[in-house]
């Protein structure tokens, strides 16, 4: 399905990051057996319909996750996440699944959610995706 969570978590493996698919990379879920790893889920904000125009540009949120005590790491793993995709452009008119992307953008700077229930740090990136269907 071409669901922009999806085409987020495409451009993080295409930047060659380091991240595997379904290994320390998760769309819509981030499993709890995982210490370090990143998931890529749909986000509020972003505009859902602009009428008759052929573009939308919906809300994405990137969730990073490393080990108890790591939040420096955390962080740091985000933040390059989100230079790559925001402030580099890397995914910029690049094509997944019958949309292209246009532009992506950060909305605010990294958050914070603290721990999770084990403890481990939780830093999150909030995004506005503007694609558009190539047909």
């Amino acid at each position: 399905m071409a669901t922009p969570q999806r085409h987020i978590a495409q451009a993080i493996l295409d930047q060659s990051l380091g991240y595997v698919l379904a290994t320390d990379l998760f769309v819509n879920e981030m499993p709890d057996d995982k210490d370090a790893c990143v998931c890529v889920r749909r986000g509020v904000g972003g505009d859902r319909d602009h009428g008759d125009l052929a573009y939308t540009r919906p809300g994405v949120q990137i969730i990073v996750r490393d080990r108890k005590g790591n939040e420096e790491q955390t962080d740091a793993d985000a933040q390059t996440i989100a230079d790559v995709l925001c402030e580099d452009g890397a995914a910029n008119n690049t094509t997944y699944d019958g949309y292209r992307i246009i532009g992506i953008w950060q909305q605010g700077d990294l958050l914070s959610a603290g721990p999770d229930r084990n403890g481990r740090p939780l830093t999150t990136i909030n995004l506005s995706v503007h694609r558009t269907p190539t047909s």
